[in-house]
């Protein structure tokens, strides 16, 4: 178990944009250290021990082409990029070295929520 593991765990809810490393990975998975929305509510965070979550990136190209991204340019955030909501995940984030980095405003995260939606419904 690693020092951040053993540490107090860190508080998420649905909305908090969080950076933390998502290594290990396999294929096109975004990878690294990076910053992420978190899409599941506290509760269930708490709970399950694992937080759903859905990478930021500055790339993308051929995801905001096909409609799978929310920008985040223009919103106020520090943040910046596009939440890729095809590559949504869930992770222990008490064993990957979070921290806290600022709060999405509650359109973005309906729209990534709509969009995720989408992208599991059937046609």
């Amino acid at each position: 178990m690693t020092a951040a593991a053993s540490a107090r765990p860190i508080q998420v809810d649905r909305g908090d944009i969080i950076e933390l490393t998502l290594d290990p990975t396999a294929g096109r998975e975004q990878r690294g250290r990076r910053r992420v929305l978190v899409l599941s509510p506290r509760e269930f965070n708490r709970v399950a021990g694992v937080v759903f979550i859905a990478p930021i990136s500055q790339g993308a190209d051929y995801a905001r082409d096909m409609g799978f991204t929310v920008p985040l340019s223009g919103t106020g955030l520090d943040s910046q990029g596009v939440v890729l909501c095809h590559q949504t995940t869930s992770k222990d984030v008490s064993a990957r070295e979070p921290r806290k980095i600022e709060r999405a405003p509650d359109y973005i995260v309906n729209d990534v929520l709509a969009r995720v939606r989408a992208v599991l419904e059937e046609n």
